[in-house]
């Protein structure tokens, strides 16, 4: 009557076993983490859009920016860095092996290609892409594994014009 309550209801519910799967969540996506940190090979993920969600330090270093300068651009961006062929040619976005994992849903593995960077440095990279699924089996991004092969690539060329050399000798 002077506005005190009277009782007090309230209910209880167990949840040990949520808190016990939140907590295995956490520890799973910070091992998922370690295990992208740890890999030589830059790594990116892509949503289906084409932003980059998530690069890894190798990344990062490979493709000359800060770590945090990699995530929000597209991988087609051409305001840094340019994509050629191995003749030099402009790679449209769709032969690219991200492209080709979001628009045709393929797995690309050893696609060598270049990047141009703004100053005129090229490097060259064997580049590695994948869809990546969700549960239900539709679509959600790419991901790109990729391994910077300059002196590979540079090798290559001073081999074949030695061999172009030779040939002329004979």
């Amino acid at each position: 009557a002077a506005g005190k309550p009277e009782r007090a209801f309230g209910t209880c519910q167990d949840i040990t076993e949520r808190k016990r799967l939140e907590v295995e969540v956490i520890e799973r996506e910070i091992y998922l983490q370690s295990v992208i940190e740890s890999q030589i090979n830059g790594i990116v993920v892509v949503s289906a859009n084409g932003e980059i969600t998530l690069a890894n330090e190798s990344a990062a270093a490979i493709l000359e920016l800060k770590r945090d300068e990699v995530t929000g651009r597209y991988y087609q961006e051409s305001d840094y860095w340019k994509q050629i062929d191995l003749e030099f040619q402009p790679l449209p976005a769709e032969s690219l092996p991200l492209g080709r994992a979001l628009v045709h849903g393929q797995m690309v593995t050893g696609f060598e290609h270049g990047i141009v960077f703004p100053d005129g440095n090229t490097k060259w990279l064997s580049v590695s892409a994948a869809p990546i699924r969700r549960a239900d089996g539709s679509q959600n991004g790419a991901v790109a594994s990729f391994l910077e092969i300059t002196e590979v690539y540079l090798q290559r060329e001073r081999n074949l014009q030695q061999l172009q050399r030779l040939r002329l000798q004979r």
